[in-house]
């Protein structure tokens, strides 16, 4: 049977992972050129590069390759995938690294800290990680030392192994096109379910930029049908989990149920449960629990399938000839931008971007004007990555449009333009602009500039006045040779209190907004509980969030949308709607946190899941639906223990797609300290990546105390 084109594209995911190492192989071994050259690049690509000087890592690697890109061979397509796999792994597990000893730098200085306050009353019992004996110690201090000297070689590595990458991936496109048909079909069957459980980060984009550097016809088409059908597979696996998902919670709360019962009866949020209480609904338990993750997996992959293909699509376009770029293009408007599925337009539309010349340039103008809000969206970001004058033109317009979600976009547009000339349309829609769109344009003014002036035009405007003649941004002529007024260098991000401008300001944990339609998603599980945040030792978490909450309820302006979902095991919504702000709700609402148990285990997942849905954007909703909250604030103490899904890079996923084409900025808040049940500091019960990613990926700040 004849593969599927998504079983032909997935022949680059799939290789590095199936592919039989070449070495030793018969070909080598028969003089095969095309396989020598690949068994070499295997073998020899790492080999000494450590001791040696970059320009000489580059002449040794550019050796190797240069023969396998040349030869045209199945084998060197698997070996420079091979590699490239590997170089990606390393960049990851460097990152890593050096995260885990930045953390680890960070727990100890607040260890030291805390017992530099205690002095003489610190507590005579040793922490549960504190070394056992002398010799222990000593083990200790000598692994340090080569921590520290690793970790000084790290950045140098992540910045070679990520200089090469590229080189690889424009090595594979050559590769890719000089497969016979049959070869490329034929490679792709027994490998298609081989490759998508992968979650490599970075590998998704080097693949797509891969398969971004062919030029065969072939693979625009296998690209398109590979987006339709990967669209379909996710629309089939989402209606499959909506009823295994309403099966799994009819369950889950039973057993909170009983659960938190028992907890709220004993007195004590650490107190373990016995077998008995849950035993009979744990078989069916487990039984829809594996079947809605393998559900959301199945989304997950099809999702990153898509949007590669978009990518690679996009990169097809900006770097083919000009002849065959016109057939790209038409191809892409018959399958793609000539669709009546809206989603099927948004994928047409993000491969425009990179795309250059009029006939792109004049699709996105009429696709800025559409009345779907998330194809408008759709074109403003393609619109942010282009170069021409009309491109900021068409933002700086949009920043004014009546849909909260094309304005937001129209501003983050305009902040990653990397153009001098987006600075005064920023300045100038700040004039007029309130609530959340405030925010939307004082960050892109920050982004663009590097200052971090207040969130008020009147400051901007004074500093452009002073200095805008001679600022120039990323992408103009002559960045780097004129003085920029403290441009790019003015800073970085705009601190907690840096948007300090005129209007009403809502203050949460430090982070200050200035929407009028705000969630608040608060944890309320038994860690609550527990003193031992790093800033707040003496009191439990529970009292600093209702401290936090008394004075942002009462700070928030008169008149402002606002409501509160709380959560442990359970979720729990105050009202159905949107309430708006007077004394009496805020008295209310108030009255409702301060009711809450604070006992049970942590559902973050259903949480985010119940905020989104009370947009109208959860599953089974319209996704046009305009939300009635633009901004999140997300309190969490813990990492996710329970509910539908408890795999992070999954929940990251879901919250992406609900997410998609609103702009709803996601502000988080992590309450770190002792782990539950530990006597000492046993290290934060966050899962701090996760939570920076969380705020990252959806516009927001994170905040840990």
């Amino acid at each position: 049977m004849r593969p599927s084109p998504i079983a032909a594209l997935l022949l680059l995911l799939a290789l590095p992972l199936a592919a039989p190492a070449v070495r030793g192989s018969p070909a080598a071994a028969g003089g095969d050129p095309a396989a020598e050259a690949a068994a070499r690049l295997q073998e020899k690509w790492s080999e000494g590069v450590d001791a040696m000087a970059p320009e000489e890592v580059d002449r040794h690697r550019a050796a190797l390759l240069e023969p396998v890109a040349a030869s045209g061979s199945l084998a060197g397509l698997r070996a420079v995938l091979k590699v490239a796999r590997e170089r990606a792994g390393q960049v990851d597990a460097f990152r890593r690294r050096l995260d885990d000893i930045a953390e680890f730098e960070r727990k100890k200085a607040e260890r030291e800290a805390e017992e530099k306050r205690l002095g003489g009353d610190a507590p005579k019992t040793k922490p549960a990680d504190a070394p056992r004996s002398a010799e222990e110690m000593e083990k200790r201090v000598l692994e340090e030392k080569r921590r520290i000297e690793d970790a000084a070689k790290h950045p140098g590595r992540i910045e070679r192994e990520g200089r090469w990458l590229p080189r690889l991936a424009a090595a594979a496109g050559p590769l890719l096109d000089a497969l016979p048909d049959g070869e490329f079909e034929k490679q792709a069957d027994p490998l298609l379910r081989e490759a998508m459980g992968d979650r490599l980060e970075g590998w998704d984009a080097w693949l797509a930029s891969a398969l971004g550097g062919s030029r065969k016809p072939r693979t625009a088409r296998f690209l398109l049908a590979a987006g339709e059908e990967a669209l379909g597979e996710y629309r089939k696996a989402l209606v499959e989990r909506v009823k295994s998902a309403r099966d799994l919670d009819k369950v889950n709360d039973e057993y909170n149920e009983r659960i938190l019962k028992f907890l709220e009866q004993a007195g004590n949020p650490l107190a373990v449960p016995p077998e008995s209480l849950v035993e009979n609904l744990l078989p069916r338990k487990r039984e829809l629990e594996g079947v809605v993750l393998r559900q959301t997996s199945a989304m997950e992959s099809a999702d990153r399938r898509r949007r590669a293909a978009r990518t690679s699509y996009g990169a097809m376009l900006a770097g083919a000839p000009e002849a065959e770029r016109t057939a790209l293009l038409d191809l892409l408007f018959k399958e793609a931008l000539g669709s009546r599925d809206f989603e099927s337009r948004c994928f047409g539309l993000g491969a425009l971007g990179p795309c250059p010349g009029d006939r792109a340039m004049a699709a996105l103008r009429e696709a800025a004007k559409d009345p779907v809000p998330e194809v408008v969206v759709a074109a403003v970001d393609a619109l942010a990555v282009r170069s021409e004058a009309e491109a900021l033109e068409i933002l700086a317009a949009a920043v004014a449009d009546p849909r909260w979600q094309v304005r937001a976009a129209a501003a983050a547009g305009l902040g990653a333009s990397g153009r001098a000339a987006a600075v005064l349309p920023l300045i100038e829609a700040m004039k007029k602009a309130e609530g959340r769109t405030v925010d939307d344009l004082h960050a892109a003014l920050v982004a663009l500039t590097g200052r971090t002036l207040p969130a008020a035009a009147a400051a901007w405007e004074a500093w452009w006045a002073k200095d805008g003649a001679n600022f120039r941004g990323p992408k103009d002529p002559g960045y780097g040779e004129a003085a920029k007024g403290g441009g790019a260098e003015g800073g970085g991000e705009a601190g907690a209190g840096a948007a300090d401008g005129g209007g009403n300001r809502v203050s949460f944990y430090g982070i200050e907004t200035r929407s009028e339609r705000m969630l608040f998603i608060l944890d309320f599980s038994g860690s609550m509980n527990f003193a031992g945040s790093s800033t707040e030792k003496e009191r439990k978490k529970i009292d600093v969030l209702l401290e936090e909450m008394r004075r942002t309820l009462a700070g928030l302006p008169d008149g402002s949308k606002f409501n509160i979902i709380g959560f442990s095991a359970d979720v729990r919504v105050w009202k159905k709607g949107p309430q708006a702000r007077d004394a009496k709700t805020a008295k209310d609402a108030m009255e409702w946190v301060e009711k809450q148990a604070v006992i049970g285990s942590t559902n973050i997942y259903d949480a985010l899941e119940t905020g989104f849905k009370a947009m109208g954007v959860g599953a089974g909703k319209d996704k046009s639906y305009e939300p009635v909250y633009d901004t999140i604030f997300f309190m969490t103490d813990g990492k996710p223990t329970s509910g539908k899904v408890q795999d992070t890079s999954l929940i990251l996923g879901d919250v992406r797609r609900w997410n998609d084409g609103r702009k709803i900025r996601i502000h988080v808040v992590g309450m770190g300290g002792k782990e539950k049940g530990g006597a000492g500091p046993r290290g934060d019960d966050l899962d701090r990546k996760f939570l920076e990613d969380l705020a990252e990926q959806n516009q927001g700040k994170a905040v840990f105390r």
